[in-house]
């Protein structure tokens, strides 16, 4: 990951963000802050462009990505656009980190619109069940 956007996600998820014992989920929170901090930096909210920036391949940050787009990060009247709390303009050092935070749980699954992998993995195993019910 570029330098400038880890020392963040650093600062933010800890120096271990990508360790062994990190699920991916964990992983995809930490990737979520490097988006964003790219994006509200000036990057184009696409994937591809994102990835460049941040000098990772595009496969690595889908998921994170797909869950703060369906938490509406990237819409134009995101609450994030100009935050001056996200941006250091404002709020004390806990309530930055605090916002940061927040954007890695929904990158991560663990809050707002998304699902965690196993999440993900337990509706698709229900609905693989479904239909097997359903011819028998």
């Amino acid at each position: 990951m570029n330098n400038k956007y880890e020392q963040v996600v650093r600062l933010v998820c800890g120096d271990d963000w990508c360790g062994p014992d990190k699920s991916a989920d964990d992983r995809d929170g930490a990737l979520g802050v490097a988006i964003i901090l790219a994006y509200l930096q000036g990057i184009p909210a696409r994937l591809p462009d994102l990835a460049s920036a941040l000098d990772l391949p595009p496969y690595l940050l889908e998921m994170s990505y797909k869950r703060l787009q369906a938490n509406g990060l990237f819409s134009p009247r995101s609450y994030i656009v100009g935050d001056p709390v996200l941006m250091g303009h404002a709020g004390s050092d806990e309530s930055r980190l605090t916002a940061w935070c927040y954007i890695a749980g929904m990158a991560s699954g663990y809050t707002g619109m998304g699902f965690t992998r196993d999440e993900y993995a337990a509706l698709y195993g229900n609905k693989e069940e479904q239909k097997h019910e359903s011819r028998a």
